[in-house]
């Protein structure tokens, strides 16, 4: 006789397990009250058989023996069988070849394990393939992102996507435990400290996701992963991306600039700090009624670019 299917800790078998769906596969897992033979074909979902050219007549579905054959018509895009040897026990078929993140029909058939009898009647599932990896990182104009934009006290991690998902990022010690991608989603959502995330709406569109509260002038390690919004399984990029990056020094030096030796020729600046750092400056006539900006001595806006000179963290050093 022809064993049963059975129903098991709440799957009903034949089974097209969602988390093993991929862009052109499904698994098939079939469980049998006895020993027994499964086979089955794949095709596109809707797919029909003309049968009579006259009448336009089609089938919509395979026969038995079309299904035991691995043969209907010309649009069968696998076959394949399933010998269930052991009672009560999981057996699978990876089905291949199927359309790229589509909609795709299963038909299974099945027979005793001397392969004299077969069920009546053959039994279709859906086996629709489904997107199966993260969102991709694109360029943003002429940049290639993630890009890092360090601050004195967080940092900002932007990136553009290939498709809508959501940006996660968690900062840490560098010396701190690696976490999965699925530990920094997690954390980001559940509002951890030095963490954040991103929703992205539009595609090749540059999003931010900074984290403040860090110390300046600090090392330390960004982790950024990504996912998708596909249901019911979203993908999520594993590992985790990891960087590890300065804060800016957001504190200036501490010093004194004096005049020092005046000849006819020019003259001396006396400079010292307590950091390492550089001195610039520009030299306008007495008279000269407008006083130079900071900005103006940075870059010596009408003034004549003067070279800056470098100053060695506590020394003193002369400029002429």
């Amino acid at each position: 006789s022809v064993p049963q299917y059975r129903a098991f800790r709440g799957v009903t078998y034949p089974a097209v397990p969602m988390r093993l769906r991929r862009e052109m596969s499904v698994m098939l897992e079939v469980q049998l009250e006895g020993p027994g033979i499964v086979r089955y074909i794949a095709t596109p979902e809707g797919y029909s058989v003309e049968v009579n050219a006259t009448t336009g007549e089609r089938n919509f579905s395979p026969s038995v023996a079309e299904v035991r054959n691995g043969s209907w018509g010309t649009g069968v895009l696998a076959a394949g069988i399933i010998n269930v040897t052991v009672a009560n026990t999981t057996f699978t078929a990876n089905v291949t070849n199927l359309t790229k993140i589509g909609r795709n029909d299963l038909w299974v058939a099945t027979s005793a394990a001397d392969d004299l009898a077969s069920a009546p009647a053959v039994a279709m599932l859906d086996a629709t393939t489904r997107d199966a990896t993260p969102p991709a990182f694109v360029p943003w104009y002429n940049a290639s992102t993630p890009i890092l934009y360090p601050a004195p006290d967080g940092v900002d991690v932007a990136v553009a996507l290939d498709e809508p998902g959501r940006a996660y990022v968690h900062v840490l010690a560098p010396t701190a435990q690696v976490p999965s991608g699925e530990q920094v989603k997690e954390r980001a959502l559940a509002n951890y400290t030095s963490t954040t995330w991103t929703e992205v709406t539009k595609v090749g569109a540059l999003y931010g996701s900074a984290v403040f509260g860090l110390q300046s002038a600090t090392r330390y390690a960004v982790y950024l992963t990504v996912e998708d919004f596909w249901e019911p399984e979203r993908n999520i990029l594993e590992p985790a991306l990891r960087w590890e990056f300065y804060t800016f020094d957001d504190v200036p030096p501490r010093g004194a600039i004096s005049l020092g030796t005046v000849t006819n020729e020019g003259f001396e600046i006396m400079g010292e700090s307590n950091k390492n750092g550089t001195v610039r400056f520009v030299v306008v006539p007495s008279a000269n009624e407008k006083k130079p900006t900071f900005w103006d001595v940075m870059f010596g806006v009408g003034y004549g670019q003067k070279q800056p000179s470098g100053l060695v963290e506590n020394t003193t050093a002369a400029y002429k």
